[in-house]
């Protein structure tokens, strides 16, 4: 998703429009138009004070950007009125603050007309706070601050920290590519992902590695099925419960207990059939104990697979980890640079 850009001069008409859209709304409430529709846009453009945002080849954003001694004012933000309500002016508020870091400031303004109560309340709710009061050309206007944090990436780093860094700018940047300190709602998300995909990582590697070893290890050969039950769920698996009987080569009877696995309709070839009494079925022995086999189709067609299928989700994990991680590592670093610098303390 592309964010605001500088305005074109070809495009001082369209936002002309759009802000007199945007603004419209308030004509009754004033009983006047407000400054922003009598603003001239393509003195905006030509100063570079113009951004746009648009989406599907029309400008759903606008916003005028003024420098000024130790502060980036916002003198505008315009949204137009079919896309009010998809969080287009958090994203402008989002970005104008970014640009405002950018640009080396710490200290960001804005106003708006004292009439235009929601407005008013929807800047207290993103953190400004209300400076003053007072009127100009005409208007009663309410004038606000925020005091920006120095972005936690531009601070010294030691050197194992840019490594950090390079992960943190993958997993907490912005569509403006601005880093941001993750809430602590974000890390706990982090982390319950990982505590939910870590351990089936670590569950699936085991059963690969067991069964891998039965596979390999234990004696092959066949059982008489005396008695089926099931399905039964175990785990998240479906199985069948078998009671078998195996004749060893010196006679001796040995019975012994197994699983089936519950046919899979998903399967390229055809489903293997649930034994009845009276089959045989291939197995695997414990060669240390004649008691303990299990069939062969309860390995699996690939008893490795799930080495390398644990493995898979514990990379997949590994996400989650480092966002916690490098999540954790950027909110101690921004706390240090609220220590040092109390003035400029994080917005987020």
């Amino acid at each position: 998703m592309n964010g605001p850009r500088p305005a074109r001069p070809d495009e001082a008409p369209a936002l002309r429009d759009l802000v007199r859209a945007a603004y419209a709304k308030y004509v009754p409430r004033l009983g006047r138009e407000p400054a922003p529709m009598l603003d001239d846009y393509a003195a905006r453009i030509a100063a570079g004070q113009a951004w746009v945002l648009e989406e599907g080849g029309a400008l759903v954003g606008a916003l005028v950007l003024e420098d000024e001694p130790g502060a980036l004012m916002l003198y505008n933000i315009a949204v137009a009125p079919t896309a009010q309500g998809r969080g287009v002016g958090k994203r402008l508020i989002a970005f104008t603050e970014a640009e405002a870091r950018r640009r080396g400031y710490t200290l960001l303004r804005l106003f708006t007309n004292e009439k235009m109560v929601e407005n008013v309340a929807m800047y207290a709710h993103l953190d400004f706070t209300e400076t003053h009061r007072g009127s100009e050309a005409g208007h009663r206007r309410v004038y606000f601050e925020k005091r920006l944090s120095r972005s936690v990436m531009t601070l010294p780093m030691a050197p194992v920290e840019r490594w950090w860094a390079r992960i943190a700018k993958a997993l907490h940047r912005d569509a403006q590519g601005t880093v941001h300190v993750p809430s602590r709602g974000a890390l706990a998300f982090y982390a319950a992902v990982f505590l939910v995909i870590a351990p089936l990582g670590a569950l699936s590697v085991a059963d690969g590695v067991q069964r891998l070893a039965m596979s390999r290890s234990w004696t092959r050969g066949t059982a008489e099925v005396l008695a089926l039950s099931g399905p039964t769920v175990t785990g998240h698996r479906r199985h069948y419960d078998l009671v078998l009987r195996r004749v060893e080569a010196d006679g001796a009877v040995v019975h012994a207990r197994a699983i089936f696995p519950q046919p899979s309709r998903m399967t390229w070839s055809e489903p293997p059939r649930v034994p009845q009494p009276g089959d045989r079925v291939d197995v695997v022995i414990d060669p240390a104990d004649p008691h303990r086999m299990t069939t062969i189709d309860s390995l699996g067609g690939l008893p490795g697979g799930g080495i390398a299928f644990g493995i898979g989700m514990s990379a997949v994990a590994a996400i989650p980890l480092a966002g916690l991680a490098t999540g954790l590592w950027l909110r101690r670093r921004s706390r240090g640079s609220a220590t040092k610098n109390p003035s400029s303390l994080p917005s987020g």
